[in-house]
């Protein structure tokens, strides 16, 4: 759990299992090891040992991205307004606040954060495989088994939009009293079949974990495993009856009776 809940050492983890990561440009443990004169016109900049703590560099000019629900960005590469304008800093004010992270404990709840050593990732902006935005697609598994998959964008969360899906990309009935579906389910990502190969291969190694993925023109990117799904609280959504049917493995045994219960 500790070493996927690193992003810098999760991404060696992955490639011995098959599974592409995020291409990283630099890794530091000191600010001033950066390469602050020679970056990228457009990269990422992450910290190793926690969670939203994500910097933009964006034609030149720095921004606080945290989980982007400030940000859209368009077909074209163009980061359209939002609420953009308000996230932006200076380089000196980046400086300051990776060195804030780089002395921070992300989370004593979440446990296996204390045991990462603080690290700066600069990465690669990742493209979408096809036109429109970059989901995150989240596929909650257990042993390797893909129970549901949630789709996570900068849009959505703006809107406070939500939708899970079934591994043929059929929407599951969740029913949430706080968020929406969106008016257009997302399109199924064109790399879905070895996305699911990745989480068979990277899941048996866990009871339970949600595995986020991109889908890229080159293929499935792992972006993160989520040991903690939700900062650790008790549901992955507002539905109970989502919430009871996506648990009950560990306490109701097959899967195929589990399956029945609900879908």
């Amino acid at each position: 759990m500790v070493t996927c809940a690193d992003k810098w050492a999760v991404k060696a983890w992955a490639a011995q299992r098959g599974v592409t990561t995020a291409p990283t440009i630099v890794v530091a443990s000191q600010v001033d090891d950066l390469p602050w004169q020679q970056l990228p016109r457009r990269c990422i900049l992450k910290a190793s040992h926690g969670w939203s703590s994500n910097l933009l560099h964006w034609d030149g000019r720095w921004y606080r991205f945290r989980d982007g629900d400030a940000f859209a960005i368009g077909a074209d590469g163009s980061l359209a307004p939002c609420k953009a304008s308000h996230c932006l800093l200076t380089t000196a004010e980046v400086k300051a606040i990776a060195a804030t992270w780089l002395a921070s404990v992300y989370s004593r709840r979440e446990w296996a954060y204390i045991q990462i050593p603080p690290r700066l990732l600069l990465e690669e902006i990742l493209q979408p495989a096809r036109a429109g935005p970059l989901f995150d697609i989240r596929f909650f598994a257990m042993h390797g088994v893909v129970l549901a998959i949630g789709v996570v964008s900068p849009l959505y969360r703006r809107h406070n939009t939500m939708v899970f899906m079934d591994c043929h990309w059929r929407p599951l009935p969740v029913r949430s009293a706080t968020q929406d579906w969106p008016l257009q389910l997302p399109p199924a990502p064109v790399h879905l079949g070895s996305m699911l190969e990745a989480v068979a291969r990277l899941g048996a190694e866990f009871s339970f974990a949600p595995f986020d993925f991109y889908d890229t023109p080159s293929g499935p990117v792992l972006g993160e495993v989520t040991v903690s799904p939700h900062g650790g609280l008790i549901n992955s959504s507002d539905d109970p009856a989502f919430n009871r049917w996506l648990a009950a493995p560990w306490y109701l045994g097959p899967l195929a009776r589990w399956q029945a219960l609900w879908v």
